[in-house]
Protein backbone atom coordinates (compact mmCIF):
# COMPACT_ATOMS: atom_id res chain seq x y z
CA UNK A 1 0.00 0.00 0.00
CA UNK A 2 1.77 3.49 -0.87
CA UNK A 3 2.30 5.93 1.78
CA UNK A 4 2.54 9.52 1.02
CA UNK A 5 3.52 9.99 4.46
CA UNK A 6 1.57 8.02 6.68
CA UNK A 7 0.96 10.77 9.33
CA UNK A 8 -0.71 13.00 7.00
CA UNK A 9 -3.86 12.75 5.79
CA UNK A 10 -7.07 10.52 6.88
CA UNK A 11 -8.68 8.02 4.51
CA UNK A 12 -5.59 6.99 2.01
CA UNK A 13 -5.10 3.58 3.12
CA UNK A 14 -8.19 2.60 1.44
CA UNK A 15 -7.74 4.30 -1.76
CA UNK A 16 -3.75 3.45 -2.14
CA UNK A 17 -2.05 6.44 -0.75
CA UNK A 18 -1.39 6.84 3.15
CA UNK A 19 -0.48 9.98 3.10
CA UNK A 20 0.40 10.69 6.67
CA UNK A 21 -1.99 13.05 9.01
CA UNK A 22 0.67 15.85 9.87
CA UNK A 23 1.54 17.03 6.37
CA UNK A 24 -1.40 17.64 4.60
CA UNK A 25 -2.95 18.71 7.35
CA UNK A 26 -0.58 21.22 7.87
CA UNK A 27 -0.48 22.22 4.35
CA UNK A 28 -4.25 23.17 5.03
CA UNK A 29 -3.61 25.03 7.84
CA UNK A 30 -0.91 27.10 6.49
CA UNK A 31 -3.26 27.65 3.87
CA UNK A 32 -6.17 28.69 5.89
CA UNK A 33 -4.33 30.82 8.79
CA UNK A 34 -2.32 32.72 6.28
CA UNK A 35 -5.72 34.19 4.84
CA UNK A 36 -7.75 33.81 7.79
CA UNK A 37 -6.27 36.94 9.53
CA UNK A 38 -6.38 39.01 6.41
CA UNK A 39 -10.28 40.01 6.72
CA UNK A 40 -12.27 41.44 8.81
CA UNK A 41 -15.32 39.08 10.31
CA UNK A 42 -19.32 39.75 9.94
CA UNK A 43 -21.11 39.38 12.74
CA UNK A 44 -23.29 37.51 11.36
CA UNK A 45 -20.90 35.34 9.59
CA UNK A 46 -18.42 34.82 12.90
CA UNK A 47 -20.25 31.76 14.54
CA UNK A 48 -20.18 29.98 11.12
CA UNK A 49 -16.23 30.63 10.67
CA UNK A 50 -15.84 29.74 14.07
CA UNK A 51 -17.64 26.49 13.94
CA UNK A 52 -15.96 25.91 9.86
CA UNK A 53 -12.96 25.99 11.73
CA UNK A 54 -13.99 23.53 14.25
CA UNK A 55 -13.44 20.03 15.10
CA UNK A 56 -16.70 18.29 15.14
CA UNK A 57 -17.54 16.95 11.64
CA UNK A 58 -20.71 17.67 11.60
CA UNK A 59 -20.71 21.17 12.57
CA UNK A 60 -17.82 21.81 10.34
CA UNK A 61 -20.26 20.55 7.23
CA UNK A 62 -22.96 22.82 8.19
CA UNK A 63 -20.95 25.82 9.01
CA UNK A 64 -18.62 25.82 6.09
CA UNK A 65 -21.68 24.92 3.85
CA UNK A 66 -23.28 27.97 5.20
CA UNK A 67 -20.49 30.19 4.64
CA UNK A 68 -20.15 29.29 1.00
CA UNK A 69 -23.87 29.72 0.64
CA UNK A 70 -23.54 33.05 2.31
CA UNK A 71 -23.37 36.10 -0.29
CA UNK A 72 -22.87 38.54 2.07
CA UNK A 73 -19.23 37.25 2.84
CA UNK A 74 -15.71 37.77 1.63
CA UNK A 75 -13.94 36.12 -1.29
CA UNK A 76 -11.43 35.31 1.50
CA UNK A 77 -14.05 33.34 3.53
CA UNK A 78 -15.55 31.36 1.11
CA UNK A 79 -11.60 30.24 -0.05
CA UNK A 80 -11.10 29.28 3.46
CA UNK A 81 -14.61 27.26 3.89
CA UNK A 82 -14.41 25.37 0.46
CA UNK A 83 -10.38 24.69 1.60
CA UNK A 84 -11.86 23.45 5.43
CA UNK A 85 -15.19 21.42 3.73
CA UNK A 86 -12.65 19.47 0.98
CA UNK A 87 -10.24 18.56 3.66
CA UNK A 88 -13.80 16.98 5.96
CA UNK A 89 -15.01 14.74 2.23
CA UNK A 90 -11.86 13.91 2.04
CA UNK A 91 -11.50 12.47 5.62
CA UNK A 92 -15.06 10.71 4.64
CA UNK A 93 -13.73 9.22 1.81
CA UNK A 94 -15.85 11.90 -0.39
CA UNK A 95 -12.88 12.20 -2.98
CA UNK A 96 -14.78 13.78 -6.13
CA UNK A 97 -16.12 16.16 -3.80
CA UNK A 98 -13.27 17.45 -1.99
CA UNK A 99 -11.64 17.58 -5.16
CA UNK A 100 -14.34 19.79 -6.36
CA UNK A 101 -14.55 21.90 -3.20
CA UNK A 102 -10.55 22.03 -3.84
CA UNK A 103 -10.82 23.23 -7.38
CA UNK A 104 -13.10 26.00 -5.96
CA UNK A 105 -10.77 27.29 -3.70
CA UNK A 106 -8.34 27.63 -6.51
CA UNK A 107 -10.69 29.79 -8.84
CA UNK A 108 -11.02 31.90 -5.76
CA UNK A 109 -7.28 32.37 -5.70
CA UNK A 110 -5.72 29.66 -3.07
CA UNK A 111 -2.27 29.37 -4.93
CA UNK A 112 0.74 27.28 -3.94
CA UNK A 113 1.63 24.06 -4.07
CA UNK A 114 -0.10 22.93 -1.00
CA UNK A 115 -3.47 23.05 -2.80
CA UNK A 116 -2.56 21.46 -5.56
CA UNK A 117 -1.36 18.90 -3.53
CA UNK A 118 -4.45 18.54 -1.63
CA UNK A 119 -5.92 18.40 -4.54
CA UNK A 120 -3.67 15.75 -6.66
CA UNK A 121 -4.39 13.26 -3.10
CA UNK A 122 -8.06 13.74 -3.51
CA UNK A 123 -7.70 13.05 -6.90
CA UNK A 124 -5.59 10.28 -6.56
CA UNK A 125 -8.15 9.10 -3.88
CA UNK A 126 -10.43 8.67 -6.47
CA UNK A 127 -8.64 6.98 -9.06
CA UNK A 128 -8.21 9.74 -11.25
CA UNK A 129 -4.23 9.78 -12.27
CA UNK A 130 -4.03 12.00 -14.72
CA UNK A 131 -5.46 14.66 -12.79
CA UNK A 132 -3.12 13.44 -9.52
CA UNK A 133 -0.38 13.69 -11.43
CA UNK A 134 -0.78 16.83 -13.11
CA UNK A 135 -1.52 18.83 -9.93
CA UNK A 136 1.55 17.21 -8.34
CA UNK A 137 3.52 18.27 -11.48
CA UNK A 138 1.99 21.91 -10.49
CA UNK A 139 2.85 21.48 -7.21
CA UNK A 140 6.31 20.52 -8.01
CA UNK A 141 6.81 23.36 -10.22
CA UNK A 142 5.83 25.73 -7.38
CA UNK A 143 8.16 23.65 -4.77
CA UNK A 144 10.44 21.43 -6.31
CA UNK A 145 13.13 21.02 -3.24
CA UNK A 146 9.29 19.21 -1.76
CA UNK A 147 10.18 15.87 -1.43
CA UNK A 148 6.39 15.05 -0.16
CA UNK A 149 5.46 16.04 -3.48
CA UNK A 150 7.77 13.63 -5.46
CA UNK A 151 6.55 11.31 -3.54
CA UNK A 152 2.72 11.69 -4.45
CA UNK A 153 3.56 11.82 -7.61
CA UNK A 154 5.54 8.70 -7.72
CA UNK A 155 2.75 6.86 -6.11
CA UNK A 156 0.45 8.08 -8.83
CA UNK A 157 2.76 6.99 -11.41
CA UNK A 158 3.34 3.54 -9.90
CA UNK A 159 -1.08 3.40 -9.46
CA UNK A 160 -1.34 4.25 -12.92
CA UNK A 161 1.01 1.13 -13.95
CA UNK A 162 4.18 3.94 -15.06
CA UNK A 163 7.06 1.85 -12.59
CA UNK A 164 9.16 3.67 -14.64
CA UNK A 165 8.13 7.10 -13.92
CA UNK A 166 7.54 5.94 -10.03
CA UNK A 167 11.43 4.87 -9.38
CA UNK A 168 12.63 8.05 -11.02
CA UNK A 169 10.25 10.39 -9.22
CA UNK A 170 10.62 8.55 -5.50
CA UNK A 171 14.30 8.22 -6.08
CA UNK A 172 14.08 12.52 -6.68
CA UNK A 173 11.90 12.27 -3.48
CA UNK A 174 15.18 10.23 -1.39
CA UNK A 175 17.92 13.14 -2.79
CA UNK A 176 16.09 15.74 -1.11
CA UNK A 177 15.15 13.70 2.46
CA UNK A 178 17.41 10.54 2.43
CA UNK A 179 15.51 10.49 6.12
CA UNK A 180 11.94 10.28 4.33
CA UNK A 181 10.77 6.66 5.41
CA UNK A 182 7.56 7.16 2.89
CA UNK A 183 10.29 7.64 0.28
CA UNK A 184 12.29 4.39 0.80
CA UNK A 185 9.44 2.60 1.41
CA UNK A 186 6.93 4.00 -1.49
CA UNK A 187 10.23 2.87 -3.69
CA UNK A 188 10.86 -0.38 -2.19
CA UNK A 189 7.08 -1.38 -3.51
CA UNK A 190 7.92 -0.11 -7.15
CA UNK A 191 10.75 -2.08 -6.73
CA UNK A 192 8.70 -5.29 -5.59
CA UNK A 193 6.75 -4.80 -8.56
CA UNK A 194 9.97 -4.54 -10.71
CA UNK A 195 10.67 -7.78 -9.80
CA UNK A 196 13.71 -6.16 -8.48
CA UNK A 197 14.01 -7.94 -5.07
CA UNK A 198 17.36 -7.24 -3.79
CA UNK A 199 16.35 -2.92 -4.42
CA UNK A 200 13.23 -3.55 -2.41
CA UNK A 201 14.82 -5.65 0.11
CA UNK A 202 17.26 -2.61 0.56
CA UNK A 203 14.60 0.16 0.65
CA UNK A 204 12.02 -1.37 2.97
CA UNK A 205 15.23 -2.06 5.43
CA UNK A 206 15.71 1.42 4.70
CA UNK A 207 12.22 2.45 6.12
CA UNK A 208 12.58 0.31 8.91
CA UNK A 209 16.29 1.29 10.32
CA UNK A 210 14.01 5.03 11.22
CA UNK A 211 10.96 3.22 12.18
CA UNK A 212 11.32 -0.25 13.01
CA UNK A 213 7.84 -0.94 14.13
CA UNK A 214 6.64 0.16 10.40
CA UNK A 215 4.22 -2.79 9.83
CA UNK A 216 3.79 -2.05 5.81
CA UNK A 217 7.23 -1.94 5.36
CA UNK A 218 7.59 -5.44 7.59
CA UNK A 219 5.28 -6.52 5.36
CA UNK A 220 6.72 -5.78 2.06
CA UNK A 221 10.05 -7.17 2.96
CA UNK A 222 8.19 -10.56 3.68
CA UNK A 223 6.76 -10.29 0.42
CA UNK A 224 10.31 -10.03 -0.90
CA UNK A 225 11.48 -12.82 1.16
CA UNK A 226 8.41 -14.99 0.72
CA UNK A 227 9.14 -14.46 -3.32
CA UNK A 228 12.47 -15.75 -3.00
CA UNK A 229 11.43 -18.95 -1.16
CA UNK A 230 13.24 -17.90 2.48
CA UNK A 231 10.09 -17.93 4.84
CA UNK A 232 11.14 -18.51 8.16
CA UNK A 233 12.99 -14.78 7.42
CA UNK A 234 9.35 -13.75 5.79
CA UNK A 235 7.49 -15.23 9.22
CA UNK A 236 10.41 -13.30 11.41
CA UNK A 237 8.91 -10.02 10.09
CA UNK A 238 5.26 -10.58 10.07
CA UNK A 239 5.56 -11.64 13.35
CA UNK A 240 7.21 -8.48 13.94
CA UNK A 241 4.03 -6.60 12.53
CA UNK A 242 1.27 -8.70 14.36
CA UNK A 243 3.50 -7.85 17.39
CA UNK A 244 2.75 -4.02 16.85
CA UNK A 245 -0.58 -4.89 15.54
CA UNK A 246 -2.01 -8.28 17.07
CA UNK A 247 -5.06 -7.04 14.38
CA UNK A 248 -3.21 -6.82 11.33
CA UNK A 249 -5.27 -9.06 8.78
CA UNK A 250 -3.10 -8.89 5.93
CA UNK A 251 0.50 -9.65 8.26
CA UNK A 252 -1.97 -12.95 9.31
CA UNK A 253 -2.70 -14.16 5.78
CA UNK A 254 0.91 -13.53 4.70
CA UNK A 255 2.05 -15.61 7.68
CA UNK A 256 -0.01 -18.16 7.13
CA UNK A 257 1.19 -18.75 3.93
CA UNK A 258 4.63 -18.48 4.88
CA UNK A 259 3.84 -21.68 7.30
CA UNK A 260 1.47 -23.30 4.95
CA UNK A 261 4.94 -23.07 2.25
CA UNK A 262 6.63 -25.18 4.79
CA UNK A 263 3.75 -27.14 5.43
CA UNK A 264 2.64 -26.10 8.82
CA UNK A 265 -0.84 -26.37 8.60
CA UNK A 266 -1.88 -25.80 11.82
CA UNK A 267 0.37 -22.68 12.13
CA UNK A 268 -1.02 -21.58 9.13
CA UNK A 269 -5.13 -22.19 10.54
CA UNK A 270 -4.17 -20.45 13.94
CA UNK A 271 -3.44 -17.33 11.18
CA UNK A 272 -5.86 -17.38 8.99
CA UNK A 273 -8.93 -18.10 11.93
CA UNK A 274 -7.07 -14.76 13.45
CA UNK A 275 -7.60 -12.74 9.98
CA UNK A 276 -11.25 -14.46 10.04
CA UNK A 277 -11.73 -12.90 13.75
CA UNK A 278 -10.55 -9.25 12.20
CA UNK A 279 -12.58 -9.15 9.03
CA UNK A 280 -15.74 -12.11 9.42
CA UNK A 281 -17.38 -10.68 6.18
CA UNK A 282 -14.18 -11.52 4.04
CA UNK A 283 -14.68 -14.51 1.97
CA UNK A 284 -11.27 -15.04 0.79
CA UNK A 285 -9.88 -15.19 4.51
CA UNK A 286 -13.15 -17.85 5.20
CA UNK A 287 -11.93 -19.94 2.02
CA UNK A 288 -8.15 -19.51 3.26
CA UNK A 289 -9.24 -20.86 6.63
CA UNK A 290 -11.57 -23.67 5.00
CA UNK A 291 -8.25 -24.74 2.83
CA UNK A 292 -6.20 -24.83 6.03
CA UNK A 293 -9.05 -26.72 7.85
CA UNK A 294 -8.95 -29.24 5.10
CA UNK A 295 -5.32 -29.70 5.19
CA UNK A 296 -5.50 -30.75 8.88
CA UNK A 297 -7.72 -33.03 7.67
CA UNK A 298 -11.02 -31.73 9.41
CA UNK A 299 -12.92 -31.57 5.77
CA UNK A 300 -16.38 -31.55 8.01
CA UNK A 301 -15.52 -28.47 9.61
CA UNK A 302 -13.62 -27.14 6.23
CA UNK A 303 -16.89 -27.46 4.17
CA UNK A 304 -18.75 -25.48 7.15
CA UNK A 305 -16.70 -22.52 6.54
CA UNK A 306 -16.46 -22.73 2.96
CA UNK A 307 -20.61 -22.40 3.20
CA UNK A 308 -20.47 -19.64 4.48
CA UNK A 309 -17.56 -17.89 2.34
CA UNK A 310 -19.99 -18.70 -0.88
CA UNK A 311 -22.73 -16.72 0.87
CA UNK A 312 -20.48 -13.90 1.52
CA UNK A 313 -19.50 -13.74 -2.30
CA UNK A 314 -20.88 -16.27 -4.43
CA UNK A 315 -18.97 -15.14 -7.79
CA UNK A 316 -15.63 -16.54 -6.59
CA UNK A 317 -13.69 -19.11 -8.37
CA UNK A 318 -11.20 -20.02 -5.32
CA UNK A 319 -14.02 -20.31 -3.21
CA UNK A 320 -15.78 -22.77 -5.23
CA UNK A 321 -12.48 -24.75 -6.21
CA UNK A 322 -11.50 -24.87 -2.64
CA UNK A 323 -14.91 -26.16 -1.98
CA UNK A 324 -14.80 -28.74 -4.60
CA UNK A 325 -11.74 -30.20 -3.08
CA UNK A 326 -13.13 -30.60 -0.18
CA UNK A 327 -16.56 -32.19 -1.38
CA UNK A 328 -14.32 -34.73 -2.65
CA UNK A 329 -12.04 -35.62 0.10
CA UNK A 330 -15.33 -36.30 1.78
CA UNK A 331 -16.09 -38.82 -0.90
CA UNK A 332 -19.23 -36.04 -2.60
CA UNK A 333 -18.00 -36.55 -6.09
CA UNK A 334 -20.79 -34.80 -7.63
CA UNK A 335 -21.31 -32.14 -5.73
CA UNK A 336 -16.82 -31.39 -6.46
CA UNK A 337 -17.80 -32.09 -9.93
CA UNK A 338 -20.56 -29.36 -10.40
CA UNK A 339 -18.02 -26.99 -8.08
CA UNK A 340 -15.25 -27.17 -10.34
CA UNK A 341 -17.55 -26.39 -13.33
CA UNK A 342 -18.62 -23.30 -11.58
CA UNK A 343 -15.11 -22.28 -10.80
CA UNK A 344 -14.24 -23.04 -14.68
CA UNK A 345 -17.44 -20.86 -15.54
CA UNK A 346 -16.18 -17.52 -13.19
CA UNK A 347 -11.63 -18.40 -14.20
CA UNK A 348 -11.44 -20.59 -17.65
CA UNK A 349 -8.05 -20.17 -16.61
CA UNK A 350 -8.02 -21.98 -13.08
CA UNK A 351 -5.22 -24.72 -12.71
CA UNK A 352 -6.89 -26.50 -9.88
CA UNK A 353 -10.47 -26.47 -11.79
CA UNK A 354 -9.05 -28.36 -14.98
CA UNK A 355 -7.24 -30.31 -13.00
CA UNK A 356 -10.38 -31.32 -10.49
CA UNK A 357 -12.58 -31.74 -13.93
CA UNK A 358 -10.25 -33.84 -15.32
CA UNK A 359 -9.30 -35.84 -11.96
CA UNK A 360 -12.71 -36.56 -11.51
CA UNK A 361 -13.99 -37.81 -15.10
CA UNK A 362 -10.77 -40.36 -14.71
CA UNK A 363 -12.31 -41.12 -12.03
CA UNK A 364 -15.89 -41.55 -13.39
CA UNK A 365 -14.76 -44.20 -16.46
Amino acid sequence: MARVNNRLCKGHATSGYQLGTRSAALALIVLACVWCMAWPVLAASETDLEACRGSNPDEVLAACTRLIEDGTVGAEQHREAYLRRGQLLYEASEFARAAADYSEAIKLGAGGGDVYFLRGLAYGAAADFDHAIADFTEAIRTDPQNALYWNARGIAHRLQGDLSGSETDLTVAISHDAKSVDAYYNRGETYLLMKNFDRAAADFSAALAQDTKFAAALRGRASVNIARGQFNAAIEDLTAAIEANSKDAVAHVMRGLAQASQSNFKAALTDYSQAVRVAPADPYLHTLRAWALLKTDDAKTALKEIDLAVVLNGNLASTYATRALIEEALDRKVAALADFRRAKALDSSMPEAKAGLERLAGAQK
